[in-house]
């Protein structure tokens, strides 16, 4: 349970670290590319 329970906390946290970084940066750049 704890090894589950560990899984999907780590992704989660991965893909809001991740996500937000990703998608600053295209922002970033999307903004003074359009």
């Amino acid at each position: 349970m704890s090894a589950q329970a560990n899984r999907p906390l780590i992704i989660k946290r991965k893909k809001v670290s991740g996500g937000d970084g990703h998608h600053g940066g295209a922002w970033k750049v999307a903004i003074p590319y359009s």
